[in-house]
């Protein structure tokens, strides 16, 4: 399977994640059917992504006809094997709830096309766990989107312990086609890269705050101006490759 091959995509879950993850698709070109278990969720995401496109053509970001074109290749359903009985991909966006992940992706395993590439949207779990109930786990593969979906450029393509380079490698390409900067974690390991990298720094001024010398909105303006200062800086060459922990 190449790029061109992958046509439709299923994505599970229409809450925060799974309606942002929906509308990138769509806007790439994706034939894409949202699931979720009812009806009102799914009409709420639609809404949500609406919202977001008739956003981006009131600041000229967007024209009206190709806001119209992506919306219509959008449709939904409550039924899973529905969802995806005719994908190359299939994006989960459910809960962060390792049990829930397993039986949503045993269900999903056992209805898609042998051949699609099975993605789970988490930050923290084992991807090899998840993919550990499916039939295919060479095709399993984590794909950390970061919230909001639609803004934030990085998307994480984990490798599961079974995950084939090939899969690895057409989801760097897919991630590139919804206007994201991938980036490959070769180890499955919790946090992978950028909530590992952020986690002690988040304890640290955690500590800072406890301490009661620093008030909450003086250590933002630091940080602010750090991020300002950094961001006027050269940025250093984008690379998908060899990233690992």
């Amino acid at each position: 399977m190449n790029i061109n091959d992958v046509k439709n995509v299923a994505v599970l879950g229409a809450g925060a994640m799974g309606h942002g993850i929906a509308q990138v698709c769509i806007q790439a070109g994706f034939n894409v059917v949202m699931r979720d278990i009812k009806q009102e969720f799914l009409d709420n995401g639609v809404a949500k992504i609406k919202e977001s496109l008739d956003f981006l053509v009131n600041k000229g970001k967007m024209a009206a006809a190709d806001k119209d074109k992506a919306m219509s290749l959008l449709k939904t359903t409550i039924d899973t094997k529905q969802a995806v009985k005719d994908v190359q991909l299939v994006i989960e966006a459910v809960p962060e709830i390792m049990d829930l992940k397993k039986t949503v992706f045993k269900e999903v395993s056992d209805a898609c096309p042998a051949t699609a590439i099975l993605a789970t949207n988490t930050s923290t779990m084992s991807i090899s766990e998840i993919g550990s109930v499916v039939k295919n786990p060479e095709r399993f593969v984590g794909l950390h989107f970061f919230n909001p979906v639609t803004r934030m450029k990085l998307v994480e393509v984990i490798y599961g312990n079974k995950t084939k380079d090939e899969i690895a490698d057409l989801m760097c390409e897919i991630v590139k086609k919804f206007d994201k900067i991938p980036i490959k974690v070769l180890k499955d390991r919790p946090g992978f890269i950028a909530n590992r990298i952020s986690a002690p720094n988040q304890a640290l001024i955690s500590a800072i705050l406890d301490e009661g010398k620093v008030k909450p909105q003086e250590l933002d303006a630091v940080m602010n101006s750090a991020t300002r200062w950094t961001t006027m800086r050269k940025p250093f060459p984008r690379s998908t490759s060899r990233a690992s922990t």
